[in-house]
């Protein structure tokens, strides 16, 4: 079974919990670092949320644009001004002016952007041809047109541009022993390929290739149905299920996904590093050893998501869930530790003189 089922609920629970506390520390000693790590927090359950939700009852719309505005694009850059509240006071307002600038913007762009669920396909169920072709001609040619979708500056199919949905066909087609010609030629069989869904067009990769070649993949977004024509005719169509892991993929609309770099690498760079530096000055001084151990595993559990994240671009699934699970529960300890009641000093070896 497959546990990307299961993993995002103990996450958001494991999450708003250490919310809670959070919070209770905030409103018992004040302090701006807590209440904004608390507001990252409520972000980081919000993304969890939404994920359980995803794969108990399916896909939503309004919940897949909560999932990435909160969950993918803002949870790191919040918990990471927490840090920078907490040990660079001098630069907090005009950065926490900007990252909320940066939010706002970036909810609208979630707000209003395209979705294609489609894109979320992780396997093909079905393929059924509406004309004189077979089932292995017309996976052919889903293969052949999905391909352009991932095509790089040299002509040439990068991998790791591929969406899941055109890995999915792709797949597919390699394990039907089906012969998918390669992305620069623009028909088979000398006949001009062109994908439809439901009659909207999208151009994806590189748009002024795909035109030149008479080349045109449209997608609506509302079915898990994909579409074939060729020379205007219906094809068939090619049935898909979704995956269970949600994906930036289905967003379709330009200039959206360019933005969750942005907020990533700022929210790890103070988040993490801030984790690191605190750690490095209370082992340097010798004093509050549980702080030491709570930085680091606050550093090591804000790297989780993100590893998790990167394998899931490069075509690792399964990872990403795990990743945040694993960060909840390590930046959960790492707080605790780092909040306990120790000693302020580490005990002076047996060597020193007791004085």
């Amino acid at each position: 079974m497959n546990l990307n089922i299961w993993l995002p609920f103990p996450s958001a629970l494991i999450t708003f919990i250490f919310g809670f506390f959070v919070f209770k520390r905030y409103r018992e000693r004040g302090g701006t670092h807590l209440l904004l790590w608390g507001i990252g927090l409520v972000m980081y359950g919000l993304g969890s949320i939404s994920e359980a939700y995803n794969t108990a009852v399916g896909w939503n719309p309004l919940v897949f644009r909560v999932w990435y505005l909160f969950g993918a694009m803002l949870v790191a850059a919040w918990l990471g001004q927490g840090t920078v509240a907490l040990l660079w006071k001098r630069w907090n307002r005009p950065l926490l002016i900007l990252l909320t600038l940066g939010s706002l913007f970036g909810l609208y762009q979630v707000a209003t952007a395209k979705l294609d669920r489609t894109m979320l396909a992780d396997e093909v169920i079905a393929v059924s041809p509406t004309s004189e072709l077979t089932s292995q001609q017309l996976t052919a040619l889903a293969a052949a047109a999905i391909q352009t979708t991932a095509l790089g500056r040299n002509g040439k199919v990068d991998e790791r541009r591929l969406s899941p949905l055109a890995s999915t066909i792709l797949g597919y087609a390699q394990r039907n022993g089906v012969d998918v010609p390669t992305a620069t030629e623009a028909t088979v069989d000398g006949v001009n390929v062109q994908a439809i869904v439901d009659g909207k067009s999208v151009l994806f990769g590189r748009a002024d290739w795909l035109a030149s070649q008479g080349v045109d993949i449209t997608t609506s977004g509302t079915s898990d149905e994909l579409i074939l024509a060729v020379d205007g005719q219906q094809a068939g169509t090619l049935d898909f299920k979704l995956g269970r892991e949600l994906h930036g993929h289905a967003i379709i609309s330009p200039g959206v996904r360019v933005l969750t770099p942005i907020f990533n690498i700022y929210g790890l760079l103070t988040l993490v590093g801030g984790a690191i530096y605190s750690a490095w000055i209370f082992l340097r001084k010798r004093i509050m050893p549980n702080r030491v151990i709570g930085n680091v595993l606050i550093a090591a559990g804000a790297l989780m998501p993100a590893i998790g994240g990167i394998l899931s671009r490069f075509g690792f699934g399964g990872y990403l869930y795990l990743g945040e699970l694993l960060g909840a529960i390590l930046m959960f300890i790492g707080f605790l530790q780092a909040t306990s009641e120790a000693p302020e000093r580490v005990t002076k070896p047996a060597t020193e003189p007791v004085t």
